[in-house]
């Protein structure tokens, strides 16, 4: 079974820059449930972002870099993404005066990392794993998930075979997928 993190193609395709940077970073970093918030609760509402497109000569994609390796999508990225991952995603909109984009935050945590297979780098004062140097999972948990985070890394997004497959089909740009599995 591949399995693979879909990573935002900056060198090639447009990214977005935030107005206000500092409030910007203190949301994204709370919903998206980055390092040291992983486990805290949406207690508010999402409220969208205003954001413009950096654009250095690269071309427009469906499919753009928000922070980190997370991406938003585009309407029409959505309309084909939604029948795979539908139930996966929460949609976190962003405010942009070019275009309706999307936040694709993962919701879909499936406990599935084979510990006993995958090479971990762990805080050994915590328990917690800090990084996950080789990936391996316990298939039969994963078969017919498309769009999925692991507990261990819960903001790091993986993506099945069939994902890339669909993102190639239709020609939606502006990820590479590193595999991992």
């Amino acid at each position: 079974m591949n399995i693979y993190i879909p990573i935002p193609d900056g060198d090639n395709y447009d990214g977005f820059y935030y107005l206000d940077q500092e409030k910007s970073h203190d949301i994204l970093f709370r919903f998206l449930n980055f390092a040291m918030y992983q486990d805290v609760e949406e207690k508010s509402e999402w409220i969208p972002l205003p954001v413009g497109i950096e654009s250095f000569g690269t071309k427009r994609g469906d499919l753009l870099g928000v922070t980190g390796w997370t991406f938003a999508c585009n309407n029409r990225a959505w309309k084909i993404l939604e029948p795979l991952i539908g139930d996966s995603v929460k949609l976190l909109p962003l405010q942009c005066n070019e275009g309706e984009f999307n936040i694709l935050k993962v919701i879909n945590i499936i406990d599935c990392l084979d510990r006993s297979k995958a090479d971990l780098f762990i805080f050994e004062e915590t328990g917690k794993v800090l990084r996950i140097r080789k990936h391996a999972f316990k298939e039969e948990l994963i078969q017919d998930r498309h769009f999925f985070a692991v507990p261990e890394c819960k903001f790091g997004i993986l993506v099945s075979q069939k994902f890339k497959d669909v993102v190639e089909q239709h020609q939606l740009e502006g990820l590479r997928f590193k595999q991992v599995a």
